[in-house]
């Protein structure tokens, strides 16, 4: 009602305007925190900001592919990773199995048992699909192809190194994380209109991890807005939830009402 508006704009100072700022300052101070993640500095999470980051990404993938000869090692941990996923979907009834897994663990295992090498064009396109698959599995099959996909990011790393291209594997080691991150966002469709959907983005990664998700063993940014997703829930002035809290609980709506500035430390 008109009365219980007038309350609660009085319980709250400012009324409409302040819970306006709040969303606002909450909605850049996430944008920030996500595209923070993927390596740029915005306070939208505008398609052109989502473009710079994937060209500055692909820069990074693209001099690995252009590398001369065969200069990415596939080391014994590859192999042990790729024993490992053999085993696991040995023990899987038939719908569980995963054809492609299976078949990338064979050539994985054989390759490291016999100390292989591979050009950068064939590892820009064998993590490319490893990383595609593991954002689209589920359960197991997932953690496998994320298990696969880390080592052979690690072996190639450690190839670079090895070879004098330190300032390349930095670079490769730097956009690792920024490109899950950017999965996250355009993959699992987690913006909208230039903003990022906290509640999405604890969705998403609750989907692709559920075991890392409530055990809280995710970290980075992007975890922190999953966290904002899953554990606030910011209220919208003028809905009857928002006037019913201010008249039975204004101090539990001052609490919710306040974590803007939380959110801005982002």
């Amino acid at each position: 009602t008109t009365a219980t508006s007038v309350y609660a704009a009085r319980r709250v100072p400012g009324g409409a305007g302040v819970m306006d700022a709040f969303a606002t300052k909450n909605a850049q101070a996430v944008n920030r925190g996500a595209m923070k993640a993927i390596g740029e500095v915005s306070d939208e999470a505008a398609p052109a900001v989502l473009a710079a980051a994937r060209d500055r990404m692909g820069k990074v993938f693209e001099a690995i592919k252009t590398l001369p000869g065969k200069q990415i090692g596939i080391n014994q941990n590859v192999g042990s990773v790729a024993d490992d996923i053999l085993r696991q979907s040995s023990k899987m009834i038939e719908g569980q199995k995963d054809a492609q897994l299976i078949e990338l663990a064979r050539q994985a295992k054989m390759m490291s048992a016999n100390r292989g090498l591979m050009d950068g064009e064939t590892y820009q396109l064998m993590r490319s699909g490893l990383s595609e698959a593991a954002f689209d599995a589920n359960g197991t099959v997932k953690s496998l192809y994320g298990k696969l996909l880390t080592a052979l990011d690690d072996s190639a790393e450690q190839s670079l190194r090895a070879g004098g291209n330190k300032v390349l594997a930095d670079q490769l080691r730097t956009v690792r994380p920024q490109y899950a991150a950017l999965m996250t966002i355009e993959k699992g469709a987690t913006a909208e209109g230039g903003n990022i959907s906290p509640a999405r983005v604890a969705s998403t990664m609750r989907t692709n991890n559920p075991s890392a998700f409530r055990e809280g063993r995710m970290t980075g940014p992007m975890a922190d807005i999953a966290t904002i997703g899953e554990n606030m829930k910011p209220l919208t002035q003028g809905s009857q939830t928002m006037e019913r809290g201010a008249v039975s609980n204004p101090l539990s709506m001052a609490s919710n009402a306040a974590w803007s500035y939380p959110i801005a430390t982002l």
